[in-house]
């Protein structure tokens, strides 16, 4: 959807990012996902160039990664992701398969646990860069989807009563933000359920974009039907 594209350009753009393989200090124009967009048409607008950087030297954090559909749609887009995280053996193993030969470290750890000092400490040790510049990741939604969260309610205990909803996986999310916090990168993008819109009297998404915005961040969200997205 070039609408959607040109937004996502914007975006870059203000940041000051002129993508790789542009025309040399041309810099109304960008490429991204092999579509060369110009700004000063399609945008409406010329956004000066604090840096020249190939989105392949973007450092992208994948959070909850699971086998890496995150990292494949930034993937499409342009992006490599270099460290991606799961707590699913299995999962990282299929993440590794597709990424690692495009240099994406795949860490089996649990987040509720792994803290953003712990995946710091492990980069140093490595003699990576303690850096993101952005993060992306979609916590664990069981107990926000529909047909999760009506296993849990189906469940009583010995005295018959239906288990309070109060999957601990819910608040997986708070880590996410806890990431985001310590890394600072420059972009942050989760995702979930429409679940998440109306949880025990609350809207969490609501409340994630609240908590970004308390960290400085400029801060939208909004419901996407994915079938409209290929």
């Amino acid at each position: 959807r070039r609408a959607d594209r040109v937004s996502e350009v914007a975006k870059l753009a203000a940041l000051g990012f002129i993508v790789a393989d542009s025309p040399p200090g041309d810099r109304r124009r960008v490429r991204v996902g092999g579509i060369m967009y110009n700004l000063e048409n399609d945008l409406r607008a010329v956004f000066p160039a604090r840096r020249r950087v190939s989105l392949k030297t973007i450092r992208v954090l994948d959070l909850f990664a699971g086998a890496g559909g995150f990292t494949q749609g930034f993937h499409w887009a342009g992006f490599s992701t270099a460290v991606a995280i799961d707590h699913d053996a299995t999962a990282v193993e299929t993440l590794e398969a597709n990424f690692g030969h495009l240099g994406t470290t795949a860490l089996v750890r649990d987040l509720a646990t792994f803290a953003p000092a712990d995946l710091a400490a492990h980069l140093a040790a490595g003699g990576d860069p303690q850096r993101f510049d952005v993060i992306i990741g979609g916590p664990p939604c069981q107990g926000w989807s529909s047909v999760g969260r009506g296993k849990i309610r189906s469940l009583r205990n010995p005295g018959g009563r239906k288990q309070m909803d109060n999957d601990p996986r819910n608040e997986l999310y708070k880590n996410f933000l806890r990431y985001v916090e310590h890394f600072q990168p420059s972009v942050a993008v989760m995702e979930n359920v429409p679940g998440m819109l109306s949880h025990n009297g609350s809207n969490v998404a609501e409340h994630v974009a609240l908590s970004l915005a308390g960290l400085g961040y400029t801060v939208s969200w909004k419901l996407l039907d994915a079938s409209e997205y290929g």
